[in-house]
């Protein structure tokens, strides 16, 4: 195993993977710029019931609600998945960093407040680990290829009291590449926001046309957020000593722009490439595991680009009883596994 293991970034990428290594009797080193873990506030989450068992700690603090499915709305027609069971967990993901954090940080060597460039990067030994966004420093330092495309979001959270146990997903001209979103954060709040391709404008702006489009309106937003999503997952992410997960990596679902369930669906492959000093297991492991579902994933968002696309492939998922059957049997963090479960009616 490394002597030494570095991981650059602690946002929950570096923190998940941290706490997975202390599990596994390793002590790292993390840095992270930031002088305050609670600097800066982080967007909720939504996680599926499977990733959310998959974390491998105590997150119920950061939780804020649950979900049974979603009302998907599109050409002024809206599509209902609904399931009789929890599917999605709400979850704060200041307070899950926060939780995260308090877990490891005495059993690791933690520095905060330093950010390190390029030359200092490249002087640490033994494995550095990058887990530091989707601008990271440590794939420009090594020369990994490029992420392209992204996904520029807008957010606002609103004191608003509700009930839902559904969140809403809109598409429309106003989202290509993506969706608008009504979320509840437990029945005190709400988040709105939207995804845009970033060669399709400006999302505040888009935030504000889906507002008017959809004829919606929450009162004055309480946090406003603006984060950019990769849109592809880098071609490369080991390359000699040096791992890539998260953004960093680009690894994000297709369909939702989400990080966690990938991250604790890839974890393990990468604590076995790490015990073993072959980072080639993390990448040809996760490749062959998701390989068939991302594919899937990028398929079905080809119709985000379009709104009279999506409003006919949900009306036709919808006449042959697949929506019906998502509500069944559907796995959100899996296309592949859900049609599997579906024809199986199990």
């Amino acid at each position: 195993m490394y002597k030494e293991i570095h991981i650059i970034g602690a946002g929950v990428a570096g923190l998940l993977l941290a706490n997975n290594m202390i599990n596994n009797g390793i002590k790292p080193n993390v840095y992270e710029q930031k002088k305050d873990i609670k600097e800066g506030n982080e967007p909720s989450g939504i996680v599926s019931i499977e990733a959310y068992n998959r974390l491998g700690f105590d997150a119920r603090e950061a939780v804020m609600g649950s979900l049974y499915g979603a009302r998907l709305h599109v050409n002024k027609k809206t599509f209902i998945i609904e399931s009789k069971e929890k599917r999605a967990i709400v979850l704060d993901r200041t307070k899950l960093n926060e939780i995260l954090f308090k877990s490891i940080k005495d059993k690791t060597n933690l520095v905060m407040g330093k950010r390190l460039d390029s030359n200092a990067i490249k002087g640490l030994k033994g494995l550095i680990v990058g887990a530091d966004g989707y601008t990271s420093i440590v794939a420009n330092t090594f020369g990994f290829p490029p992420i392209n495309r992204f996904i520029l979001t807008y957010r606002a959270e609103y004191d608003f009291k509700n009930n839902e146990k559904l969140v809403d997903l809109y598409f429309g001209e106003y989202s290509k590449g993506l969706f608008a979103w009504v979320s509840p954060e437990g029945n005190k709040e709400i988040e709105v926001g939207i995804g845009i391709d970033s060669r399709y404008g400006n999302a505040k702006k888009m935030f504000e046309r889906f507002l008017k489009e959809e004829n919606l309106d929450f009162g004055k937003p309480k946090k406003e957020y603006a984060y950019a999503i990769p849109m592809e997952w880098r071609k490369r992410f080991v390359k000699d000593n040096v791992l890539l997960i998260g953004d960093a990596a680009g690894q994000t679902k297709p369909i939702s722009g989400g990080g966690i369930s990938m991250l604790t669906k890839i974890m393990p492959f990468a604590i076995e490439a790490i015990k073993k000093e072959k980072l080639s297991i993390y990448e040809n492991k996760v490749k062959k595991l998701l390989k068939k579902e991302l594919f899937i994933q990028n398929r079905v968002r080809w119709y985000y680009y379009s709104k009279n696309r999506m409003y006919y492939l949900l009306k036709f998922a919808n006449s042959i009883g697949l929506l019906n059957g998502l509500s069944k049997y559907g796995i959100m963090d899996s296309l592949t596994t859900s049609f599997k479960r579906i024809i199986l009616r199990r």
